[in-house]
């Protein structure tokens, strides 16, 4: 069964190639909580929860210049996300958030074997 290392792992590892839509977390979610029976906005939180705290991932948008972090610490952060994925139903369809490894997250997904 998944568990919320899986869905770090598999967040960091797409991350290394490109920014990643929060869909991705959301479909994560989804099917842990499919599993487990827990609430797919509890793991969602909880795991990009960990990931903002980590210093491993950033939430943000993509504007004029690429990838474009929000100022937010973690846990409004985290907030944010999970009010705009409320307000579209968990349904992101690309539009609410991206996140971004930091550099320190690509250093050691790269470093574990890639």
């Amino acid at each position: 069964m998944k568990n919320d290392d899986d869905i770090c792992r598999e967040l960091l590892d797409e991350g290394l190639d490109d920014w990643v839509p929060v869909d991705l977390l959301v479909t994560l979610a989804y099917e842990l909580s499919e599993q487990s029976g827990e609430s797919e906005r509890d793991i969602a939180a909880r795991v990009l929860s960990h990931l903002l705290h980590s210093g491993l991932m950033q939430v943000g948008e993509l504007g004029e210049t690429g990838f474009e972090a929000w100022p937010e610490e973690a846990d409004a952060a985290v907030r944010r996300v999970i009010e705009a994925l409320d307000a579209v139903e968990w349904d992101p369809e690309l539009g609410v958030c991206w996140l971004a490894n930091t550099p320190e997250a690509d250093q050691l997904v790269s470093g574990a074997g890639r």
